[in-house]
């Protein structure tokens, strides 16, 4: 098979059958899921054409799908959370993409909420540089607004859509297993990027991702709050020094708090309970840092 899809899955049935039904007849490829230990019989739930790996402890995100892309023989691996729909021409546009560009070996597309608005599909290399675009409100600008339809090289693929050669997949030696969740897919990125291997948006192609199904995504879990933390500290003292490690932080702590004093301000203004939300989250960061 020429593709093959890995889904690494965490108790969201209903969204992994949503998905497996919108895949399961596409030509060309394979498909596995990975059971990061759900709390139901997925093995039960499937096809016997799909194949189902199950562990008995939730292994992490990057070490699930290393079990399955270092075993796989297909030409690319199509790396998934569980909680995506392919659009009717999703599979169409990716494969000519493919076939049409024979030398990008790693990129992504552009994800939606079931809405059809836009979401976060890929970021910025977690560094000093990403914290001062935040800062000016660049990133999230560019979070909001399609600006082309243009390919670009990006830093780095969101990781709940990777397209990826197995051949690079196996280059790089996969993913980091010390990370267990957030920030594997910069790092991924970063070292593919090291080799001359770059990293592609291609905002024309499109994707459902209901964005938080096996997570709690809006971060009040103080759980996933320290996993964030936790991959943001591991990337920066992976790849650069003390002294970076520390402005970066100190950086960031700056970060936060203007975000806080800033939804502060826009909540009094407009009364949005997604600025409680969000101020919420950003203490629980710096509460962790």
């Amino acid at each position: 098979m020429k593709y093959h899809f890995i889904i690494i899955e965490h108790n969201s049935y209903e969204f992994l059958k949503q998905f497996i039904n919108s895949i399961s007849n596409l030509p060309n490829t394979k498909i596995t899921i990975f059971d990061n230990n759900s709390n139901y019989n997925v093995r039960n739930k499937f096809q016997d054409n799909i194949e189902v790996i199950t562990s008995n402890e939730n292994l992490g995100y990057g070490k699930a799908v290393n079990i399955v892309g270092r075993k796989s023989n297909s030409e690319y691996l199509f790396i998934c959370n569980s909680d995506l729909i392919f659009l009717d021409d999703t599979f169409e546009k990716i494969d000519n993409f493919i076939n049409e560009n024979p030398k990008v070996e790693l990129f992504g597309i552009q994800q939606l909420f079931p809405s059809k608005t836009l979401q976060y599909s890929y970021g910025v290399t977690p560094s000093i540089k990403e914290l001062l675009s935040q800062l000016f409100f660049i990133q999230q600008i560019e979070r909001r607004v399609k600006i082309s339809n243009k390919v670009k090289k990006v830093d780095y693929i969101d990781g709940a859509f990777i397209i990826i050669k197995n051949s690079v997949f196996n280059k790089i030696n996969g993913f980091d297993e010390d990370y267990f969740f957030y920030s594997e897919d910069a790092d991924l990125c970063y070292r593919a990027k090291k080799q001359k291997i770059y990293s592609y948006f291609i905002p024309y192609i499109t994707i459902i991702h209901y964005r938080g199904a096996s997570s709690q995504a809006n971060m009040l879990n103080k759980i996933n709050a320290e996993l964030f933390i936790n991959g943001r500290k591991l990337f920066i003292q992976k790849h650069h020094s003390k002294t970076y490690e520390n402005i970066y932080f100190q950086l960031f702590k700056l970060n936060t708090n203007f975000a806080i004093l800033f939804n502060i301000i826009v909540y009094k203004l407009f009364k949005n309970n997604k600025n409680l939300t969000k101020i919420e989250n950003n203490k629980l960061l710096l509460s962790l840092l």
